[in-house]
């Protein structure tokens, strides 16, 4: 961490301990976090964590699984939104608001390529 420290005090740039979190990537099942890992930097300590939601993706060792659910469960709702509001529309302007709002799949190339939890968002 004295790297980023020195870069921080030659280049002006202010890292806020408090908004940084350390991600943990374990490949094994057994994926607990270590309770002794403790990193001290800018005059605090970074919260560990093995996922965390960074630009409305989810990120971390199980991330995959977590971004499709996430994603399912926003689907869903914009459907839902958009079937109650414009009831009465015709077909063809509920088409459009589908593929406008309900189809943003912002985030969709992290989701590993035979990951099972795809056939979900595929069934939904």
């Amino acid at each position: 961490m004295c790297i980023c420290e020195t870069f921080s005090k030659e280049y002006g740039v202010i890292f806020n301990s408090q908004k940084s979190i350390l991600l943990i990537y374990r490949c094994s099942s057994n994926s607990h976090i270590n309770e002794h890992l403790n990193i001290d930097f800018m005059d605090g300590r970074i919260v560990q964590s093995l996922n965390e939601k960074h630009l409305g993706n989810i990120l971390g060792s199980k991330c995959n699984s977590n971004i499709i659910t996430e994603t399912v469960k926003d689907f869903y709702v914009k459907v839902n939104m958009v079937l109650s509001n414009f009831m009465h529309a015709y077909s063809h302007i509920r088409y459009k608001l589908f593929r406008s709002y309900c189809m943003s799949l912002y985030g969709n190339q992290l989701w590993a390529i035979q990951s099972k939890g795809k056939e979900t968002f595929y069934v939904a």
